[in-house]
């Protein structure tokens, strides 16, 4: 993640950066050319999180017509798995972006359920990711596994997988390394 953040060249007006009170984008990326930056999360995001600039749940269905086509990039890190409406994410993200604009987004698909309890709901594989995006106005510009690197585990998590039984699409290959997406996406 921080790599990828760290080698991104931000040059916009606005930018959005949704969740992005307890870790912002600002100040994480190769450079930064913005003239607005707001964060946006949940009322009472996580302890020692700053205050966020303007508050709403990221999967309640709304439309906010004064952040309507207003951002010209916006970031949402880490943020997917806690969202219980994926396509009302997807369209909050679509209104607030500008025709055109960048959006930064990840996705976790194997990783442990974490804090907060009971606000964890989903995992995404790559297939699902595509769907998501495509679906929803946006092309995808890249898609960036996230992988579990032979030397961390993956034997490991090969050998759980053969005695649980469970079955994997061995034709696919390195694609059962993936453990998340980073992806760059444009609004259509």
């Amino acid at each position: 993640m921080e790599s990828w953040v760290g080698s991104l060249d931000i040059k916009a007006d606005r930018v959005l950066d949704v969740g992005g009170s307890q870790k912002p984008a600002k100040g994480r990326t190769a450079s930064w050319d913005v003239e607005e930056y707001l964060i946006s999360d949940i009322e009472v995001p996580h302890d020692n999180s700053s205050k966020p600039d303007i508050v709403f749940d990221l999967g309640e269905r709304s439309l906010d017509k004064e952040c309507m086509n207003y951002f010209d990039t916006i970031f949402c890190l880490e943020v997917s798995e806690y969202v219980k409406d994926p396509v009302a994410m997807m369209n909050n993200l679509n209104w607030r972006l500008n025709n055109g604009g960048k959006l930064y987004i990840s996705f976790n698909f194997s990783y442990p359920v974490h804090n907060p309890p009971g606000l964890d709901y989903f995992r995404y594989t790559r297939f699902g990711v595509k769907q998501l995006l495509e679906n929803n106005g946006f092309n995808i510009d890249k898609l960036i596994p996230r992988t579990c690197d032979m030397n961390t585990g993956y034997p490991q998590w090969m050998e759980f997988i053969s005695k649980q039984g469970m079955k994997y699409s061995k034709e696919l290959g390195d694609i059962n390394r993936e453990t998340g997406y980073l992806v760059e996406a444009t609004k259509l």
